[in-house]
């Protein structure tokens, strides 16, 4: 039962501590600020925290069910039928995110550094170098990682860093001043959370090492005050005019309340950033290509990348490359679907594993054992 193991611990790491980052970084401070004014990092910790708890129950999937695919475990506890399902939905949401973090790196390009860049000459090389990558196999999102995240790790932190010097924290002062009363909003910033959900990957496909819980735990609860702190960062620098920066981690960076150009310090970081996009675009197409290709093993990878490179460039086209288009889709219509595949059912999952199935272990080997021996392929 147990698939081949393509990725490290370190390396599933810098996935999940990328897939944290990647978006929440430019127009999200922005959105967040529109609804909750100052106290927007304060309710992006309840946020962080729910997603946090989803990967700890993933955690505990995996403990529990060792060596099994997600697929396997999601079959074993809710059937053929409705694992299929799942997996189409989960295929669902790994593409709107693709499509999400497509637009948002022609965005970021073309707002700091090329205010005439054209979309077909962005789109062209963009999805050529996800296909080849995807053509590569999953391994690739591990090597790529080893190369590209301490720097993006590094861009984060300066970005940070200089935005402090710059921050008057008496700006967020006092705590909750507008109440809870918009708590209930929280559920429309849907799509950007889930980060976690790319963990399905990699169940029964990662290389064990010793406290594997640990490491991931505590180095995804660092992140989660470190995004926590660049938020309040934002918000002690900007105030009420956080609602007029729409890219957060290059505005802190700014010398001079002017927008960023060619000729501004923080063009390297532009560049690092869009590269953080790019290597997130590429681990939800993984992500997409894996679900499918569960279902229908004998689809090719290269076919499949191919496919989903043209679904999203259509997509996007379909909302005229306009990524405030798209965020208003999300706000309006698809967090619904996100908050459903990355927060009720990974819950109802770990219930039924409990309520159906005490002696997991042994239950599984006769399930599987009774399928192999009739000779079906698992």
């Amino acid at each position: 039962m147990r698939g081949k193991e393509i990725i490290t611990t370190r390396q599933l790491i810098m996935v999940l501590l990328l897939s944290v980052l990647a978006l929440k970084v430019l127009l999200l401070p922005n959105l967040m600020a529109i609804v909750f004014g100052r106290d927007s990092y304060l309710f992006l910790l309840f946020m962080l925290v729910s997603d946090y708890t989803i990967l700890i129950l993933f955690l505990l999937l995996i403990k529990r069910y060792p060596g099994m695919t997600f697929y396997q475990i999601v079959e074993l506890l809710l059937g053929k039928m409705l694992a299929k399902v799942v997996y189409v939905l989960l295929a669902l949401f790994f593409f709107t995110k693709c499509c999400g973090l497509f637009q948002s790196t022609f965005v970021y390009l073309n707002e700091n550094l090329y205010t005439t860049y054209s979309i077909f000459v962005f789109a062209f090389p963009f999805l050529v170098v996800l296909v080849y990558s995807a053509m590569r196999g999953e391994k690739c999102l591990g090597r790529i990682l080893e190369c590209t995240f301490p720097v993006i790790l590094l861009g984060f932190l300066v970005a940070s860093g200089v935005g402090a010097m710059r921050a008057d924290i008496t700006n967020l002062l006092p705590f909750f001043e507008n109440g809870f009363d918009k708590t209930v909003s929280m559920a429309s910033f849907s799509y950007w959370f889930g980060d976690y959900i790319i963990l399905i990957m990699f169940f029964g496909r990662i290389k064990g090492e010793k406290h594997f819980n640990k490491k991931i735990l505590i180095s995804c609860g660092a992140i989660i005050l470190a995004l926590v702190a660049f938020y309040g960062i934002v918000y002690a620098k900007y105030g009420y005019n956080t609602i007029t920066h729409t890219n957060a981690i290059s505005d802190l960076l700014q010398v001079q309340p002017s927008s960023s150009d060619i000729g501004s310090f923080d063009w390297i970081l532009i560049l690092i950033w869009d590269t953080a996009l790019f290597v997130s675009c590429l681990g939800n197409a993984f992500g997409f290509i894996f679900c499918v290709r569960t279902l229908f093993p004998k689809l090719s990878q290269v076919g499949m990348a191919i496919f989903l490179a043209a679904c999203i460039f259509a997509t996007c086209y379909a909302f005229s490359f306009n990524i405030y288009s798209f965020v208003e889709f999300a706000q309006k219509s698809l967090y619904i679907f996100s908050f459903g595949v990355q927060s009720i059912f990974p819950n109802i999952l770990f219930l039924v594993s409990f309520v159906r199935h005490g002696k997991t272990t042994k239950y599984a080997k006769d399930y599987f054992g009774s399928r192999q021996a009739s000779g079906e392929k698992i």
